[in-house]
C-alpha cells in the first residue's frame, strides 16, 4: 500500500522521519499475515492486521489493531490495541491490549524495535498463547481444559472484518433478512396441527359427564317443563293472595263510620266572660252544609271505588281453582328438597 507522506513535517520531528523510513521497510518485506499503514499526516496513527499462523488455534483468523505513536519514538513503545478484543489469555478483555514484554515493561524495550517486529511478537502471541500469568482467566481455562472447544468460542466472537466507522462512530452492519419458507400441506395435516394447538376446544376439566346422556337430558327437560308449570301456578296464586287483602281491607274501611266534621260552639259562659263578643261571633261560626259540587265528586269517587273491587271479586270467583291446587306446589317443593 502506497501513502504519501508530508514533506514538511520532515525536518521536525525524529519520529517521523524514523516512522517513514519503517513504513517503506513493511512495503518492501513479504512477511504472511502481517500488514500495517499509517492513516495519519503526521504518520503517528498507524491501523495493522495480524493473521494467526497455520496450525496455531488462531489458523485463519485476522485481527485487527491500531498503533499509536508518540514524539518520543523511538525511545518509547508505541500503544497497541485491538480493534475487536480477542477472546485470548493474553489479550486484556476490556482494554484490549496484548501482553507483550516489549511493550508493557519500558527496561524490555530497545529502540531497535520497529513496528516489523512489534507485530511478528503479537503474531506468535496470538497464535502460541501463554496460559502462564494471563489476562484472560477465562480464556487461559478454557485453553486448558478444551482446546477445541476454545476454537470454536473464539472463531465465533471474533468478527472476519472490524466494524465500519465514520467519525467517532461505530456503524452497524445491516442484519440479514429473515428468509420464510412456505410450503404446501395437505389439509388432514393441516387439520391435525390446527386441532392440536387450537384453543377453542373445551377443556377436559370444564365438560359435563351428563351431557349428551340420553336419560339424562330427557328427565332435565322434563323437570324444566314442570318448573314452568309451577311457575305460572304461583304467579296466579300470588295474585289472588294480592288482591284477596285488599278486598279484606277494604270491606272494613266499609264497615268503619266516617268522621263527622266537629263544629264548636262557645258556652254562654264564654259568651258572657268574653268582651266583644259580637265582633269574634264570625269567628265561631263554622259552615254546616255542604256545597252540591264536592258532594257530588265524592259520591261519584265512592261509585267508581265500589265498582272496581265488584270487578276484582266476579274475576276471582272465575279463576280455575284445580289449577291453583296447592297440592302440587308442596309436591314440587320435595322434588327440589
Amino acid at each position: 500500500m502506497s501513502y504519501k507522506t508530508d514533506s514538511k513535517l520532515a525536518g521536525y520531528s525524529k519520529a517521523y522521519s524514523l516512522l517513514e523510513r519503517e513504513f517503506k521497510e513493511l512495503q518492501n518485506s513479504r512477511s504472511k499475515g502481517i500488514n500495517a499503514y499509517p492513516v495519519s499526516s503526521d504518520l503517528m496513527s498507524w491501523k495493522a492486521e495480524i493473521e494467526g499462523l497455520k496450525y496455531s488455534v488462531c489458523e485463519g483468523l485476522v485481527f485487527h489493531l491500531t498503533i499509536d505513536f508518540s514524539q518520543d519514538y523511538n525511545l518509547v513503545p508505541p500503544v497497541v490495541k485491538f480493534v475487536t478484543i480477542p477472546f485470548h489469555p493474553n489479550v486484556h478483555p476490556y482494554t484490549g491490549q496484548p501482553s507483550l514484554g516489549i511493550l508493557d515493561k519500558p527496561d524490555m524495550w530497545d529502540t531497535s524495535y520497529t513496528i516489523l517486529r512489534i507485530l511478528f511478537d503479537l503474531q506468535m502471541l496470538l497464535s502460541y498463547p501463554m496460559v502462564k500469568n494471563p489476562l484472560n482467566l477465562e480464556a487461559a481455562e478454557l485453553l486448558v481444559k478444551d482446546e477445541s472447544l476454545y476454537r470454536t468460542v473464539i472463531r465465533e466472537l471474533l468478527q472476519s472484518e472490524p466494524p465500519k466507522t465514520e467519525g467517532s462512530l461505530v456503524l452497524a452492519e445491516k442484519p440479514q433478512e429473515h428468509i420464510r419458507i412456505i410450503k404446501t400441506i395437505s389439509f388432514n395435516d393441516y387439520y391435525k396441527t390446527w386441532s392440536q394447538i387450537a384453543t377453542t376446544k373445551v377443556a377436559e376439566h370444564s365438560k359435563n359427564q351428563f351431557v349428551g346422556d340420553p336419560h339424562f337430558m330427557a328427565q332435565y327437560y322434563k323437570w324444566k317443563e314442570q318448573d314452568r308449570q309451577y311457575q305460572r301456578q304461583w304467579e296466579s296464586k300470588f295474585v289472588l293472595s294480592k288482591w284477596q287483602n285488599i278486598r279484606k281491607k277494604m270491606t272494613q274501611e266499609s264497615k268503619e263510620p266516617s268522621d263527622k266534621e266537629e263544629v264548636l260552639y262557645p258556652s254562654p259562659t264564654e259568651l258572657s266572660s268574653e268582651p266583644n263578643v259580637e265582633d269574634e261571633s264570625g269567628f265561631y261560626n263554622v259552615p254546616q252544609e255542604w256545597s252540591e259540587e264536592s258532594f257530588s265528586e265524592e259520591h261519584d269517587s265512592e261509585e267508581s271505588w265500589e265498582e272496581e273491587v265488584d270487578n276484582l271479586v266476579a274475576w276471582t270467583d272465575g279463576l280455575d281453582e284445580e289449577s291453583l291446587n296447592y297440592e302440587n306446589y308442596e309436591n314440587f317443593e320435595n322434588i327440589d328438597n
